[in-house]
């Protein structure tokens, strides 16, 4: 009997380290990335960069940035229609407001592709990927 559940056990691990979570993100459809930067007094805007590889020419983008706590500070949209595949934004953080520390930036990219077929036949399937997400360090001046 402990054999077997040795063995369920090893599987287990063995699967688990094969199927990684969603959020993980997948460098083939994009990432996300940030300098290690001074959190100042007061509120600032503090810039990152994305590029992402979508599937189709309309597509949209969603930024998250966490704090080291894992909490969720800020977030951000672009999409097609107003901005590049390969571009920077700004997460606008006050210093009194968070700590410093390692803070990650998620990014979800979302699009959708259609078969082009006439009338009742025409179907689209929406698509979302995390991309890969970027880590950098805040910490006080000084």
């Amino acid at each position: 009997m402990k054999h077997i559940s040795l063995v369920f056990a090893v599987a287990a691990l063995l699967v688990g380290a094969l199927v990684a979570p969603a959020e993980a993100g997948n460098i083939k459809f994009g990432r996300v990335w940030a300098a290690d930067k001074v959190l100042r007094e007061g509120c600032h805007g503090y810039r990152y960069q994305y590029v992402v590889r979508p599937r189709a020419s309309d597509w949209m983008f969603e930024t998250f940035l966490h704090a080291p706590s894992g909490r969720t500070l800020a977030s951000n949209t672009v999409d097609s229609d107003v901005s590049r595949r390969r571009d920077s934004g700004h997460y606008r953080i006050c210093g009194y407001a968070t700590r410093p520390g390692r803070f990650k930036i998620a990014g979800k990219l979302t699009w959708q592709t259609c078969n082009n077929l006439p009338g009742p036949f025409h179907e689209c399937t929406k698509h979302v990927r995390w991309v890969k997400p970027g880590y950098f360090r805040m910490r006080r001046p000084g």
